[in-house]
């Protein structure tokens, strides 16, 4: 049995196809552009945090609570790097 083949068949098959590499593509530069992003964005709290003379220590300690985790430095230890910390 031989197959018959519609042109305007062949041709839609051929546009679904552009388009899904299309999107793709457009995926791809989606996930590049949200990393840069977010590194732009962790730069500008980083230099927020060292605006406002936050020590190394409490900065780790703020980005592990943004990951869930519990804090493991004391406030007295917050102080005493502080003074330690030179911007």
């Amino acid at each position: 049995m031989q197959e018959i083949t519609n042109p305007k068949i062949e041709r839609q098959k051929g546009e679904i196809e552009k388009t899904k590499g299309k999107i793709t593509e457009l995926q791809a530069k989606q996930r590049e552009q949200e990393k840069h992003l977010r590194t732009l964005e962790d730069l500008e709290i980083v230099a927020r945090f060292r605006s406002e003379r936050v020590s190394d220590a409490h900065l780790g300690a703020a980005k592990r609570s943004d990951w869930g985790e519990k804090p493991d430095i004391k406030p007295q230890e917050v102080r005493e790097n502080e003074s330690d910390t030179e911007i």
